[in-house]
């Protein structure tokens, strides 16, 4: 069993889906971040299928991407 308070360090992608996760399971969760300016973008490039059907059991998909846009398809070029 997870105990009562849970933190959780680093409020980007990961850290706010575990929070969103623990949350939803009754669970008390604090998330801290270390950088003191409000970030307007996302931490993540794109959100994938697989992710999109995890937050769906908790009712967070349709909220998600009412603040985003979809894309048929991604190329990434790196410059090595």
């Amino acid at each position: 069993m997870i105990g009562k308070n849970i933190l959780i360090v680093g409020s980007g992608p990961v850290g706010l889906a575990a929070g969103l996760f623990l949350n939803k399971s009754n669970q008390k969760v604090t998330i801290i971040e270390k950088g003191t300016k409000k970030n307007i973008y996302s931490k993540a490039l794109l959100t994938n299928t697989r992710t999109l059907n995890l937050l769906h059991t908790i009712g967070a998909e349709k909220k998600i991407l009412d603040k985003g846009f979809s894309l048929k398809g991604v190329r990434l070029y790196f410059n090595n």
